[in-house]
Parts: C-alpha cells; structure tokens; sequence
C-alpha cells in the first residue's frame, strides 16, 4: 500500500481544525467524511460524462472518422519523419551526409 495520499489527505485536513477544538478527533472524522462524499461526487460525474462521451463517439460516424484520421495522422508523422529524416527535419548544421 502506498500511504502517501493518506499522508496528504491527513496534512492538508489538520490546518482546517481548531487546536483547542473540544474533539479534534470528531472534526477530523467530520473533514474526511466530507472530502470522501466530494471525491465519490466527482468520480461519478466524470464516469458518466465519460460513459456519455463514448456513446457519442460510437454513434457519430463524423466524429469516428475525425478520430481515425487524426490519429493515422500522429502514427504516420514519426513514421515519415524516421524514413525520410532530411525531408522532416533539415539539417541546419551545413553538413551533407
């Protein structure tokens, strides 16, 4: 197990308690529960806006196509560029290979 977000989560909550709270404990307890609502909240809406989004790039033809190009478009530029490096990159350095 990796405690280091547990170590965050107990650092950044203990400056939003009181030192002479009457039970740092409870309002400790208070805080965590209240981030662990906000974080299930955020999580979930970025899941179903997540599931939404997938569903509009499935059925929108337009939008697959876009897609594909675009990333046919990020594989074949390396690709080219490895190939053909003095066609992509010309050599500023004045030397002829």
């Amino acid at each position: 197990m990796n405690p280091k977000h547990s170590v965050f989560v107990v650092s950044f909550l203990l400056q939003f308690i009181a030192p002479h709270a009457a039970s740092p404990a409870l309002a400790m307890l208070v805080l965590g529960g209240i981030l662990t609502v906000m974080t299930l909240t955020v999580f979930s809406l970025s899941g179903l806006l997540a599931t939404q989004l997938r569903r509009l790039v499935i059925t929108t033809p337009r939008i697959n196509d876009a897609l594909r190009w675009l990333f046919a478009t990020l594989f074949l530029n390396p690709a080219s560029s490895w190939r053909w490096p003095d066609k992509i990159w010309p050599d500023f350095t004045g030397h002829r290979s």
